[in-house]
């Protein structure tokens, strides 16, 4: 039973090297006693069992229960590696709970504009997004045609710079990382950075400048939702800073394509 369940919590871990990487065991050693060729000596076996916060009885019970005892590890796992790639936020992102607007030019729509309705809030000790996208035409889309998106989302607020991830909850099949600067402001006005992700339309991976618009901490859900769509350039109804900000023109010296650097960015 040793090495079956020995394997078991090995497959919750990245690959067998990071198990001997953590341990600092000697990875042909260790794949003899995954292999039962070998059996660790007592200093191995207590480096194992602390490792995988587990008991030298336990490894040697029946496998099946066995993995009844430790199938909730996975859990702490996954919440151990993604605390390691999505760290916790401290109080640096706290300042920017609230609603926002935020301005982009679609990646599924050419030329088009999209305004959407942006909330960012904190439950359990994290910071979450919800976004609500009307992509459609108020004065050209019969309601029969008009197509809604939301996404849920979750923030980080890491090396200076704002992380958020999110996937579209109506059909689970698209994903959005954006990455915005903070401001020095004591007054909050813009977010702006950039956004990547695949569009329903096409599944072109894209990229865009995108603007967070600051509304306030309350605010008329049902009014700021209808000023959210599609707009063409000439019609959205925006300051003409704002729209410098998430224009996607690139200079031919310019070989990646950046936000804005806030220091040079007007507003």
């Amino acid at each position: 039973m040793f090495t079956s369940n020995l394997r078991y919590l090995c497959g919750k871990h990245i690959s067998i090297s990071a198990v001997c990487r953590d341990l600092g065991m000697n990875r042909q050693q260790f794949n003899k006693y995954l292999s039962g060729a070998a059996r660790p000596s007592r200093r191995n076996l207590n480096r194992i069992c602390e490792f995988f916060r587990t008991h030298e009885a336990e490894l040697h019970l029946p496998h099946k229960e066995f993995i009844a005892r430790h199938g909730q590890q996975s859990d702490y796992f996954f919440e151990q590696q993604f605390n390691k790639i999505f760290p916790v936020s401290g109080s640096d992102i706290k300042r920017y709970l609230g609603y926002y607007h935020g301005y982009f030019y679609s990646l599924a729509y050419p030329g088009k504009i999209i305004c959407s309705l942006v909330s960012m809030y904190e439950s359990n000790e994290r910071v979450f997004t919800k976004n609500i996208e009307h992509l459609y035409d108020k004065k050209n889309t019969a309601p029969e045609d008009r197509f809604i998106n939301k996404y849920t989302g979750i923030v980080s607020y890491s090396c200076n710079r704002i992380f958020i991830i999110e996937r579209d909850v109506l059909w689970g099949n698209a994903f959005n990382m954006t990455i915005l600067y903070p401001t020095y402001q004591s007054h909050i006005k813009y977010l702006h950075g950039l956004s990547i992700g695949c569009p329903t339309l096409g599944r072109i991976p894209s990229c865009a400048r995108i603007v967070f618009a600051y509304l306030g901490k309350r605010i008329n859900r049902r009014q700021e939702l209808s000023h959210c769509g599609l707009y063409s350039r000439d019609e959205i109804d925006i300051p003409k800073s704002l729209l410098k900000l998430i224009e996607n023109h690139k200079r031919p010296e310019d070989y990646t394509f950046q936000a804005f650097n806030p220091g040079l960015s007007i507003g």
